[in-house]
């Protein structure tokens, strides 16, 4: 989630130009590098959120964003809630699973 922080990164590491990494990228995935970086971290966001007592700012960094507004940003334009609102209704439906 923290490795690969650029695209410029991976295409030195690859030996390939971002923009031919964007299209092979794009034409394999259908999605945008951007996008499916954006995907990955708010999935291990979600789950860190869900399962952990870290602060929005730790869990944040650990997955592999470089700031908190641009997590939260990512965060609400893809679960349309921002990671605090998340937080309380998965601890509210964990605890509501326990009463049963």
């Amino acid at each position: 989630y923290r490795t690969i922080g650029r695209i410029a990164s991976l295409c030195d590491l690859l030996g390939i130009s971002s923009r031919l990494l964007r299209e092979f990228f794009f034409f394999a995935y259908r999605t945008t590098t951007k996008r499916y970086l954006d995907e990955v971290r708010v999935r291990r966001a979600q789950e860190l959120l869900t399962e952990s007592e870290m602060r929005i700012y730790e869990v944040a960094i650990e997955s592999g964003f470089r700031s908190v507004s641009a997590f939260e940003r990512a965060f609400v334009r893809l679960t349309g809630k921002s990671p605090s609102e998340f937080r309380s209704i998965s601890l509210q439906a964990h605890e509501d699973e326990n009463v049963l």
